[in-house]
């Protein structure tokens, strides 16, 4: 065999180990069940298949407490493996969570970094470490150490080995953690869930309701076994959409702690908002449920609610005297030069056909057209023909001057009879429709746009698509993107309406909103 496929056999049998010891601490989680320090004596078993260490550790950190738990582990079989905490301070493990990056230090480069960072190390200096940062959804949680006291420092390949082995060490050690803290005894457990002032629920895969805490009943109005064996989808509002926020995929499992919105319907049929996390634990045999934690955010939502419309109103207010300000005060100035200089026109008996006569031509143009786009101006500013025409005219009327403007080919529907609804409701909703043929025409680059408008007792709807560009929107994500786009929610929102936004890259935009016309 030539030295260079010697070389390529080693380097197949390394990956292949490497492979090995990665397969087996994974499979180890299935095994070992609460016993973390025994978890860390296999994953330094297998490690040291690859990597050599005088001793082993991996410390994680404690947040909550302000302590870092370490679990060490020695080469040498007569010496016991240790836990022990100490407060989050200047150790080296600390130095790599808070820094987030692997070390591969000699002896000489400790002494540096020792003495550089001010780092509290009282033990005897190795000749050789190698520290990799564990990480949890892009978080450092903790770390993962080897020390060597013999003469061979460690390699750069020993380093990227470690470093590979330690992207499934952070997995399964987080798993070990909430294994950890789910088989706490179940009447600790059910303390916890039966005085809680959050609601606790558990479903199955279907969405069916497993458990209900008592706080259900506070919150909700529901006793807790009133909800059992039924499915979800029949006490919450939009249940499809909610069913998968919730829910996700069966198969990824464990902790989510993205905030998820839903409305619940309580007993006396109001809508109550709930704001949730969820814990897949469809894999542990104890629970077999995704575990829903919620608590009731309707008082955060209306306040909320009435410091956007505060906020809202105040705008309008003062787009109002704006628009007085330039009608009354920039408006009457132009008028007032237009008569004047028809005054002095008389005045100097100016001729026609002379070159006089085309400078004041030009001159009383000018002051035409200024005192047109003033008046437009004002009227964008605030729209005084919703008074005068009322909402569903002044509608019609914008989308005709739109159209004849832009070329652009506006459907309007509507089956509203009467003319509009409350000043405020008719003020925010042309204010929402004028920036959405604003984004349709200059952002999408649309041709063809419908609006349909439709209402009955109790809210008034709008249904609006363009055949324009699109972009890129994930309805999942519950994000609005764009000033335009927030400007709307933020309107919609302030009329404790709802809104869904659906668009694609050249599909076109789609809006659906609702608002009901008896807000807060």
């Amino acid at each position: 065999m030539s030295r260079k496929e010697l070389q390529i056999s080693v380097a197949h049998n390394k990956a292949e180990l490497l492979q090995n010891v990665v397969l087996s601490i994974a499979a180890s989680s299935s095994w070992i069940e609460t016993d973390l320090l025994s978890l860390v004596e296999h994953i330094q078993e297998e490690l040291g298949k690859i990597v050599k260490a005088s001793d082993f550790y991996i410390g994680l950190q404690n947040e909550s407490q302000d302590l870092i738990d370490l679990y060490f582990v020695n080469s040498d079989s007569e010496k016991k493996s240790i836990h022990k905490q100490r407060p989050f301070s200047k150790g080296m493990a600390e130095h790599v969570i808070k820094k987030g990056k692997g070390l591969l230090l000699n002896r000489e480069q400790i002494k540096e970094l020792i003495k550089e960072r001010g780092i509290q190390h009282i033990s005897r200096i190795p000749t050789s470490w190698i520290l990799i940062p564990l990480k949890s959804e892009g978080r450092t949680v903790g770390v993962l150490a080897l020390r060597s006291y013999d003469e061979d420092n460690y390699s750069e390949e020993d380093f990227q080995s470690v470093k590979f082995v330690a992207t499934q060490v952070s997995s399964v050690v987080e798993r070990q953690l909430i294994q950890q803290e789910l088989m706490r005894s179940e009447d600790y457990y059910r303390s916890i869930t039966e005085n809680a002032t959050d609601i606790v629920l558990i479903l199955d895969k279907e969405g069916k309701i497993q458990y209900s805490s008592q706080s259900t009943n506070n919150i909700l109005g529901y006793k807790p076994y009133y909800l059992l064996g039924k499915d979800l989808y029949q006490f919450v509002k939009n249940p499809v959409e909610v069913v998968e926020l919730l829910l996700g995929n069966a198969d990824t499992h464990g902790p989510d702690a993205t905030l998820k919105e839903f409305k619940f319907k309580h007993l006396n049929e109001n809508w109550v908002d709930l704001e949730a996390t969820t814990n897949n634990l469809l894999n542990y045999k104890n629970v077999n449920g995704i575990v829903i934690n919620a608590r009731n955010i309707t008082e955060r939502k209306q306040m909320k609610a009435s410091l956007v419309k505060a906020i809202v109103n105040t705008q309008e207010k003062e787009r109002a005297r704006f628009a007085k300000d330039l009608h009354d005060g920039l408006g009457q100035v132009l008028t007032a030069a237009k008569i004047n200089l028809n005054i002095a026109q008389e005045e100097l008996k100016i001729k026609e056909g002379t070159k006089s006569q085309k400078i004041f031509d030009t001159i009383h143009q000018l002051l035409k057209q200024a005192i047109a786009d003033t008046k437009t101006i004002s009227h964008n500013i605030t729209p005084h023909h919703l008074k005068d025409l009322g909402f569903i005219e002044t509608i019609k009327d914008l989308s005709l001057k739109i159209s004849e403007a832009t070329k652009a080919e506006i459907n309007f529907v509507s089956n509203i009879k009467k003319s509009g609804f409350s000043d405020e409701i008719d003020i925010s909703l042309y204010r929402i429709i004028q920036e959405l043929y604003n984004n349709s025409l200059k952002h999408g680059q649309a041709t063809k746009i419908t609006l349909e408008l439709s209402a009955n007792d109790e809210s008034v709807k709008i249904k609006y698509s363009d055949n324009g560009k699109g972009f890129s929107y994930n309805t999942t994500s519950q994000n609005i993107v764009g000033i335009g786009l927030k400007n709307i929610n933020t309107r919609v929102k302030a009329l404790s309406g709802e809104i869904s936004i659906a668009s694609e890259e050249n599909f076109g935009f789609r809006v659906m909103l609702s608002v009901p016309l008896h807000f807060l």
